[in-house]
């Protein structure tokens, strides 16, 4: 957990695993709750973007994905003095086999000034998947859940 809004740190949780998962992992990109649509198809273009960048295999429309990732974001309400006022904005993702099981989750959290947020949230999203996408691609490379 930081204070600086461009460094996004991240916590990696996952479950105990098992068995050994196919060589090409191919990710669909989820949706994205607790947060307005708009800011919620900013924040996966931006994943989808970085890990692309980062030779991940993200799924066609058509395609059968082997994984899916989602988040869920929550926003505290505003805190601190008038003017300099931030919210903490906290980001889960869950990475998920096509069954549902749950693979492992990436978790962030960042106070940010309530007047970037307002205004530039896309850049926001890209530091957010920029350092949520090598804790995802690592996900990606465990093996499928026992079950």
């Amino acid at each position: 957990h930081t204070r600086c809004s461009r460094d996004w740190s991240s916590d990696v949780c996952s479950s105990d695993l098992g068995t050994q998962m196919a060589d090409q992992p191919i990710l669909a990109i989820g949706e994205v709750t607790g947060i307005p649509a708009d800011e919620g198809r900013a924040l996966s273009r931006a994943l989808e973007y970085v890990l692309k960048r980062a030779q991940v295999q993200i799924a066609a429309p058509s395609a059968k994905p082997t994984h899916r990732v989602r988040a869920v974001v929550a926003l505290s309400p505003p805190r601190g003095a008038s003017g300099r006022e931030v919210r903490n904005i906290d980001v889960r993702w869950q990475v998920r086999l096509p069954d549902d099981t749950l693979v492992g989750e990436v978790r962030q959290a960042n106070d940010v000034p309530v007047r970037v947020l307002e205004r530039d949230w896309p850049e926001i999203a890209l530091g957010v998947a920029d350092a949520a996408a090598p804790s995802i691609a690592d996900l990606l490379k465990r093996p499928a859940p026992a079950r």
